[in-house]
């Protein structure tokens, strides 16, 4: 994993804890958004870039719907 990759994954993982910690405050809707926020830079981290990112989004709305 590249050091990009590394970068994007800690601030995926510290927006997610942010989150969190708003969540628990109370503050359900920006808690809620900063998770999810969060989770899709986890995800982008983790995946091949931000073209297998949007295929897999578009293939899965796809067969969800």
């Amino acid at each position: 994993m590249s050091a990009g990759r590394w970068i994007i994954a800690f601030l995926g993982l510290v927006v997610w804890a942010a989150g969190l910690y708003r969540l628990t405050g109370g503050d359900y809707v920006a808690g809620g958004a900063l998770i999810v926020a969060g989770g899709l830079l986890l995800v982008i981290a983790a995946s091949s870039g931000w073209g297998a990112f949007w295929e897999g989004l578009a293939n899965w709305l796809y067969f969800w719907r």
